[in-house]
């Protein structure tokens, strides 16, 4: 058991700091999720334990997707307590998540999913990743592998599946804002998404990014490919060529596998998305 929060730091400025800054979708979400929590266990959060949380996990009802994302919400609120010095334990870190369904229908995101996914992530480099996912549709190891040398005008040149290169069409804005990660004394060869020491960040973190935005934004573990998945999906509901959408997610028939792809594309899947 929590000792009570301290003055005045009370559960109500802790609800208020923990839903700040988020996307209005996600704030009134959380907001019926943690008032299910309090109202079921009439008691201060300080004084909610593990048995009441698995208990309160147990009990829940509703479709699978429901309850995961009611859950998360309670174990990214505990932890936020915790990370604010509200909370000295976290008795939802043992919580863990319903088992849900995973065909490809349930890992294509909606457009403005994906926007509120994008907001919940750090500025800067988390967010310029994610816009990268889902607006190039590139798979995380080629977005890994940029470096500024790679990034064009109104292009990405990525290395696909058996280290076969293929450039990629984007807007302007995502070049600028990939541009803006840049050290000015940083050399053309080094890495457009790293961590310490220059070096890329590793697909694991790049991995835990993403997932941690979709559990905050839409209460659901997220993968990077489901980004990719979202962008093929989108273009194909707004007229992409299926040539086109090929060309650019490096899907190769037997015909083409040993072929290579125009360095500078005119055309590009990424025309068909609309998030800029």
């Amino acid at each position: 058991m929590n000792a009570p929060l301290p003055q005045p730091l009370t559960e109500a400025a802790v609800v208020d700091l923990w839903l700040r800054d988020r996307p209005s979708t996600t704030r009134r979400a959380y907001l019926t999720d943690y008032g299910v929590l309090a109202s079921w266990a009439g008691k201060p959060l300080a004084l909610i334990t593990i048995e009441d949380l698995f208990r309160f996990s147990t009990e829940l009802t509703g479709a699978p997707a429901s309850r995961c994302r009611r859950i998360a919400a309670v174990k990214s609120l505990m932890s936020f307590a915790v990370r604010v010095g509200a909370l000295a334990l976290d008795p939802s870190r043992s919580i863990r998540l319903p088992r849900t369904s995973k065909n490809l229908t349930e890992r294509v995101l909606r457009e403005d999913e994906v926007v509120d996914l994008i907001k919940e992530a750090r500025r800067g480099r988390d967010q310029a990743l994610l816009r990268t996912l889902y607006i190039s549709g590139v798979r995380i190891s080629e977005a890994l592998g940029l470096r500024w040398q790679d990034v064009g005008r109104r292009w990405l040149t990525v290395a696909g599946k058996g280290s076969k290169p293929r450039t990629v069409l984007v807007p302007g804005r995502l070049v600028a804002d990939l541009r803006k990660l840049k050290d000015r004394a940083e050399s053309e060869e080094g890495f457009v998404f790293k961590g310490r020491g220059g070096r890329p960040i590793s697909t694991g973190y790049a991995r835990r990014i993403v997932k941690t935005a979709g559990m905050e934004a839409l209460g659901k573990p997220v993968a990077p490919h489901w980004m990719r998945h979202s962008h093929a999906c989108k273009a194909v509901e707004n007229g992409v060529p299926i040539h086109v959408l090929q060309a650019s997610l490096g899907h190769f028939s037997i015909a083409t596998t040993s072929l290579y792809l125009h360095a500078r594309p005119n055309q590009g899947s990424s025309q068909y998305i609309g998030l800029r």
